[in-house]
């Protein structure tokens, strides 16, 4: 699994999240701010993985980033 080395810098693309099984994209000032909006999403539709929410969003974000991007880690 990877992470971000520093959830206080904006990453490539900003904060944003697509949850894949519904197709609902979320946009946020950061990470807190987009977990707790993806969080509400998973329970209001019984998605699952609610304990999994910034390390999924880290995830994607690192995922989509360009090659270049070096702000992540692996844990």
């Amino acid at each position: 699994m990877r992470r971000l080395k520093n959830i206080n810098q904006w990453p490539p693309n900003g904060w944003q999240y697509e949850e894949l099984s519904t197709g609902f994209r979320f946009k946020a000032s950061s990470l807190q701010a987009l977990a707790e909006k993806v969080l509400l999403h998973r329970e209001a539709n019984g998605l699952g993985r609610e304990d999994r929410v910034e390390e999924d969003i880290q995830e994607q974000i690192i995922l989509k980033a360009p090659d270049e991007f070096d702000g992540w880690e692996d844990y």
